[in-house]
């Protein structure tokens, strides 16, 4: 695990005038004795964007509908031209692989029922869907430790990423893409023979403003109504109407491989970039 990969920071400078979020998660996966083989190939990425799944989900702040790709998205499409014959995939194993990825990334990764909450919230999530992405070589390590595994985005121990977002019985995801950058084929005796997917995304989600300015409140040492009386907050998050959009972007690698009950997550890490500054500083969408 490397430094950039290394827990989960929140970097406070002159308030809103530099304020970033970020969250590093550490790679999920059995530490591999012997070096993973197999080339990492450079595919174009594809992007398009998520769409409401028809899924209400009730809780105590309001109904929401899930959000996932199409099944039509160009992140699924496998890129055979870089397909390593000898890796022991065929070439619709390593398609079934890159779907799993995608699904995670978009149902789980960025749209979770943990999304807004903390460690109690990851930890019902994790119990109800753990088993059907990750391999049992690693589901007790993905369990633990959640802000330090960042499996999934959410808020972790002190620490907050995602504001509380817009519960109307629509999607809390305003607009997400995600593209597949590039694959590769590794074989070794603690995951198996996998194949790992390099994953770009980038995410909006919706905040109205009360719940933003609160928010950039947290970060900042001040109260929501200080937050709206401030400079700092344009005019978009203190009109009273509407909604804002909180972006941020990120990448991930998931490495898929075949268990005895089908494809499963034995590896993953991620990275994600919220910018609160420009959060507060939006134009009107």
């Amino acid at each position: 695990m490397n430094d950039a990969r290394r827990g989960r920071t929140i970097a406070l400078a002159g308030l809103l005038a530099i304020l970033a979020l970020t969250a590093s998660g550490c790679q999920v996966a059995p530490s591999p004795s012997a070096t993973a083989s197999g080339e990492t190939s450079t595919t174009e990425k594809a992007e398009s964007g998520v769409v409401g799944t028809g899924e209400k989900i009730d809780t105590a702040a309001g109904p929401y509908e899930k959000s996932s790709l199409p099944a039509n998205d160009p992140a699924y499409s496998y890129n055979p031209t870089f397909h390593d014959a000898s890796s022991g995939w065929t070439v619709d194993e390593a398609s079934a692989a890159q779907k799993l990825a995608i699904d995670y990334m978009s149902k789980e990764f960025l749209d979770s029922t943990a999304l807004e909450g903390g460690d109690a919230e990851f930890q019902n999530w994790y119990a109800a869907n753990a088993k059907k992405y990750f391999s049992e070589k690693v589901i007790d390590i993905a369990g633990q430790n959640p802000g330090e595994n960042k499996i999934i985005l959410g808020n972790f121990g002190t620490n907050r990423l995602i504001p509380n977002l817009i519960h109307d019985g629509s999607p809390r995801v305003k607009e997400a893409h995600l593209g597949v950058t590039g694959f590769g084929f590794v074989n070794t005796p603690e995951l198996g023979n996998s194949v790992e997917f390099s994953i770009e995304w980038n995410a909006g989600y919706r905040v109205d403003d009360t719940n933003g300015a609160a928010f950039v409140g947290h970060h900042t040492g001040m109260t929501g109504e200080q937050v709206l009386n401030s400079k700092y907050a344009t005019d978009k998050l203190k009109d009273g109407s509407g909604e804002n959009v909180y972006r941020g972007t990120g990448s991930a690698n998931v490495m898929v491989t075949k268990d005895p009950d089908g494809l499963k997550i034995v590896s993953f890490s991620s990275k994600a970039d919220f910018d609160t500054r420009d959060f507060a500083n939006q134009d009107a969408v």
